[in-house]
């Protein structure tokens, strides 16, 4: 049974697990938000043109910033909850995978669940303002000049046509504080929460999968000869392939909260049904899936380095724990 402190090393590690995790994920999950909310059927390499030409290298760490300073918090939120959950099942991430107290595949998936379900009360308003600043990449000031000269920008980033703001102008927010505000005052702190029915189905289950195909990747290369003594290689490969089968389970809800959360301004969906259905109208079933092949590519390093990191920096705090 692991101590009070052994715990919180779930939470520690779980932080700067996500940290990693996210320095080498984000510039491709922006051409994700990019792909699933502007769907133009043109693929992932016109998406970087596009994302590049307002951007440029900058675009594509557009919104990084509030995640870089709350993935700590979610991820640690995750990461300790899935270790309360297995002390509280009778094991822990602690345990030696030969040991005969180690988590069962149907621990790890229901401790897996339950960090799904916990984290997505901070995930969501960080999600939101993420997806929110993203999606505005087709409004980038760098061509302010150019568009205010054909007439279609106004005072203070106003641009007619617009999907955030709505009343006839689209507004450019500058980043996720001016973004947090706006969302504040127009919607109140219910307007942090849009999109959290698509979450609610994402994330418990698609979590819960994730974490028992790193266990089963894992464990299967340690126990074979295709890995390092010091599990480096089993970590990567295993927490690259998790990341990868997670997010193929769950693009159709992810899709539908990208759509929810960067409309936060218009409100054009009634809620997560009438957008499942508009979707499906206009797109049909692939509509469902856009932004597959670049999720895919971004799953495997982003799930790699945060699970190399998540389970280095808990061997460590473990063996300073037992001194």
């Amino acid at each position: 049974m692991k101590t009070d402190s052994s715990v919180s090393s779930d939470y520690i590690a779980g932080a700067l697990g996500g940290i990693g995790g996210l320095v080498v994920g984000h510039p491709l999950d922006t051409v994700k938000v990019h792909l699933q909310v502007h769907m133009s059927g043109k693929g992932t390499l016109h998406a970087l043109k596009e994302i590049s030409r307002h951007g440029k290298l900058r675009g594509l760490f557009r919104g990084l910033s509030f995640p870089m300073v709350t993935q700590a918090a979610t991820n640690s939120v995750f990461f300790g909850v899935y270790g309360s959950a297995l002390v509280a099942l009778g094991t822990s991430t602690a345990e030696h995978l030969d040991s005969p107290t180690a988590p069962t595949y149907g621990q790890v998936f229901a401790a897996g669940c339950a960090g799904g379900l916990v984290q997505i009360v901070v995930t969501c308003p960080v999600e939101l303002v993420k997806t929110f600043l993203q999606s505005q990449l087709n409004m980038e000031p760098a061509n302010a000049a150019e568009t205010l000269s054909r007439g279609h920008v106004t005072a203070g980033h106003h641009v007619t046509g617009s999907r955030v703001g709505g009343g006839g102008g689209e507004r450019f927010f500058g980043g996720p504080v001016e973004a947090t505000r706006w969302i504040y005052r127009r919607h109140g702190p219910r307007g942090f929460y849009r999109g959290l029915v698509a979450m609610t189905l994402r994330d418990p289950v698609t979590y819960g999968v994730y974490l028992v195909s790193y266990e089963y990747v894992y464990r299967s290369l340690m126990r074979s000869s295709y890995t390092d003594s010091n599990g480096v290689l089993a970590n990567l490969l295993a927490g690259g392939l998790a990341g990868v089968i997670a997010w193929s389970i769950c693009m159709p809800f992810d899709v539908i909260k990208s759509h929810l959360q960067s409309d936060a301004g218009r409100r054009k969906y009634a809620g997560t049904a009438d957008c499942a259905v508009q979707l499906f109208r206009r797109w049909g079933a692939r509509g469902f899936f856009a932004g597959l092949p670049v999720v895919c590519i971004r799953a495997f390093p982003t799930n790699a380095i945060t699970f190399l990191v998540y389970s280095k920096t808990l061997s460590y705090l473990k063996r300073t724990d037992h001194r």
